[in-house]
């Protein structure tokens, strides 16, 4: 059948960073969610063809943003890293078929 599927799955933990709050020119910590990021392919080759085609989905999980927080438990901003679920086809046509020999 010569299918072939790839999962990838992304894990980021929970990051710590700092920022400088503009209403007291302070320095505040502020800790960012973790999150997943899930991608999957399905390829598939055609017997006696030099065509590859593929499908598939980014951010399967339809990520959008990541809550931060302050360091007093308030939800400080939204993160918008990605921008959701989005689906691809790929098509690949192979020219060069020449085999070498082995040496």
């Amino acid at each position: 059948m010569n299918l072939i599927v790839n999962v990838y799955n992304k894990f980021t933990g929970k990051r710590d960073g700092f920022v400088v709050d503009s209403n007291t020119s302070t320095i505040a910590k502020i800790t960012r969610a973790s999150f997943n990021n899930l991608n999957t392919t399905f390829s598939k080759s055609f017997k006696n063809s030099n065509i590859i085609v593929a499908f598939g989905v980014k951010n399967a999980l339809d990520i959008k943003d990541i809550e931060t927080v302050n360091e007093v438990g308030q939800a400080h901003s939204r993160d918008l890293q990605l921008w959701g679920r989005s689906f691809f086809l790929k098509t690949t046509l192979i020219l060069n078929t020449i085999k070498y020999k082995q040496l």
